[in-house]
């Protein structure tokens, strides 16, 4: 289901927020709301964020989200010298897994939704971290094509966007652009392109807050129905330096 995760890279770090709401993909009526979506990846400067439907079903159920965090904890060098090779190993791995539980049919159907293309996403997980010292981004596309499932990692350069939303683009451009409707959701002023990269943490961390608001709330519901019905719940924000990991705001531990 929709996610709102915000990514801001600084001079000094990266932010990220999440919202903590998740649906029900068969009764919808069953909603949490405080569900952690973004992980530390321990022992290096570095973390992961869950978006899509990582409930893959069957009996006893199976987690895309338990079965990542399990190749993370196992396959993690300290520090990672590559996040964009690592990505591509862990989807790999996570490929192999999936196709494994879904030819033994302990997986009995892939929920996604259609990005274009003939592929249908089940879930994105985003990478985030430091390598030697520069900031980096891979983003996992989980997908299947009629029901057979697929893995691929990409890198993705910060110069192509930054801030980088992901849930509503509709409310982020509304912020953007300044529209009063929106206003009282702005805590701090979202600055211009060539001063976005001299925000602080702190700064950044509360546009991610504003933007997560914004989606959660009446304006973005009626702005954006589809997306911004299944965000909102606790958001959790964490910061990551060159050196370390950190949580501004943590999860709320279920």
């Amino acid at each position: 289901m929709p996610t709102a995760i915000f990514r801001y890279l600084t001079s000094s770090g990266l932010s990220l927020a999440a919202d903590g709401k998740a649906t029900d993909l068969i009764d919808t009526k069953n909603q949490w709301t405080n569900i952690q979506k973004i992980f530390e990846i321990k022992g290096t400067p570095a973390a992961y964020a869950l978006n899509g439907n990582v409930g893959l079903g069957g009996e006893p159920e199976l987690h895309l989200g338990e079965k990542f965090r399990e190749l993370v904890n196992a396959r993690t060098p300290h520090p990672i010298p590559d996040l964009v090779a690592y990505a591509k190993e862990l989807a790999k791995l996570l490929y192999s897994w999936l196709a494994d539980a879904k030819a033994k049919e302990l997986i009995p159907y892939f929920y996604g939704y259609h990005e274009g293309g003939s592929r249908t996403t089940i879930a994105h997980i985003l990478l985030f971290g430091y390598c030697k010292g520069t900031p980096k981004e891979a983003d996992i596309w989980v997908w299947h094509r009629d029901q057979v499932p697929g893995c691929s990692a990409e890198p993705f350069d910060f110069a192509r966007q930054n801030p980088r939303p992901w849930g509503s683009p509709p409310v982020w451009n509304a912020l953007l652009s300044g529209d009063p409707k929106f206003s009282k959701f702005v805590t701090t002023k979202i600055p211009p392109k060539d001063e976005i990269e001299r925000t602080s943490l702190l700064d950044a961390a509360k546009i991610g807050e504003s933007y997560i608001a914004a989606c959660d709330s009446d304006e973005g519901l009626e702005l954006d129905p589809v997306m911004c019905r299944t965000i909102g719940g606790h958001v959790h924000i964490a910061a990551i330096s060159p050196t370390c990991f950190l949580w501004l705001r943590p999860p709320i531990l279920r």
